[in-house]
């Protein structure tokens, strides 16, 4: 039987992200053919009030509803074994702010590859 924590942290990947542009803001990005992302954890705090909202792809899919901020606002999914957001095949993870508002945190995140049946 291996180590519990370094079975669970397989194949995890993990950026940094400083999103600070009004718009989505790409923080990770597409994984390529037959490959998609699951978000296993996430956290963002932000410099000043501001609404965020997560999105599948640069512009199309809404993945949450509105997150309304304050400044030092901090909001997160801790890392579990299950995807707190599953993409699409071939579609990068991104942020909706309302405003130029400096924000930072981190995501945590499985490339899987998808299998034809």
């Amino acid at each position: 039987m291996g180590n519990q924590y370094t079975d669970f942290t397989k194949g995890i990947s993990h950026t940094a992200i400083a999103p600070a542009s009004s718009g989505v803001n790409s923080l990770v990005a597409a994984p390529g053919a037959n490959k998609r992302l699951c978000i296993v954890g996430y956290r963002l705090s932000a410099s000043a009030a501001v609404e965020a909202q997560f999105y599948s792809g640069t512009t199309a899919t809404t993945l949450s509803g509105t997150f309304y901020m304050d400044a030092l606002d901090v909001i997160g999914e801790p890392t579990g074994p299950y995807p707190v957001f599953d993409l699409p095949a071939n579609k990068a993870f991104g942020v909706d702010l309302n405003g130029a508002t400096v924000c930072g945190g981190y995501v945590k995140y499985r490339t899987i590859s998808q299998v034809n049946s």
